[in-house]
């Protein structure tokens, strides 16, 4: 079973593969680590450009999950509804969950 906190990638190119798997680190907090691999005969150059490219946009979706955190932290509203048409990931989540504590 693979859970949301872990992510496989491909970029286009030359053949290449990221994995990335975030763990709670606290109520509020999470550590994650990233491991890259390519093919070999991988053009060493492209190789660390990739590397470089995939640490920046880390970078800003780290900055984007942080602010995401602070308004969670905010509290949440007493009623409110997903939109079915539009939420299915955060819905399909929480019925993971439910099913994992229900085994």
């Amino acid at each position: 079973m693979l859970w949301p906190n872990f992510t496989i990638n491909i970029n286009p190119g030359f053949p290449n593969l990221s994995v990335d798997v975030w763990l709670p680190n606290g109520p509020n907090t999470a550590k994650g680590f990233s491991e890259q691999y390519f093919a070999p005969g991988v053009n060493k150059d492209w190789a660390e450009e990739l590397i470089h490219f995939n640490t920046e946009v880390g970078l800003e979706d780290d900055i984007l999950t942080n602010s995401v955190q602070l308004g969670l932290m905010g509290g949440t509203p007493s009623v409110g509804r997903f939109l079915t048409n539009s939420e299915h990931l955060c819905i399909h989540f929480q019925k993971l969950i439910v099913n994992a504590m229900c085994d």
